[in-house]
């Protein structure tokens, strides 16, 4: 199974989402702010990025721009929504920047799974 890094500022969703992955059987590494997650794309071995665009400091954009340079063959699933309030604009432009699938929260386990599946082919 790919190994997955969930990028995400909300502590609780991030754990929730992490728990559910690994019950799936997928390897999940966690990155809580852009800096520390960026860091960790640089592992060959992730085959998927869980991004949250709203996060504090650097968003989700300039993180999308970062990680085109550092892996452009990186997929990418980007996140959004949830209480911080409408966030549909950030879709077009996300998808403009190679996002795989764009994710509004919140989503059902179903969802979540189903996409990753897509993304990964599995």
């Amino acid at each position: 199974m790919a190994k997955i890094l969930i990028i995400d500022d909300d502590r609780q969703f991030r754990v929730m989402l992490k728990q559910m992955l690994e019950r799936s059987g997928y390897q999940i590494i966690e990155g809580e702010s852009a800096d520390e997650g960026l860091k960790k794309c640089q592992d060959p071995d992730i085959g998927l990025l869980l991004l949250d665009m709203i996060t504090p400091g650097r968003d989700g954009l300039e993180i999308l721009d970062d990680l085109r340079a550092l892996r452009p063959e990186m997929k990418i699933i980007a996140m959004s929504g949830g209480v911080k309030g409408d966030t549909s604009w950030l879709e077009p432009i996300a998808m403009s920047k190679g996002v795989c699938r764009f994710m509004a929260k919140p989503f059902s386990k179903a969802e979540i799974m189903s996409a990753i599946n897509e993304v990964l082919g599995a």
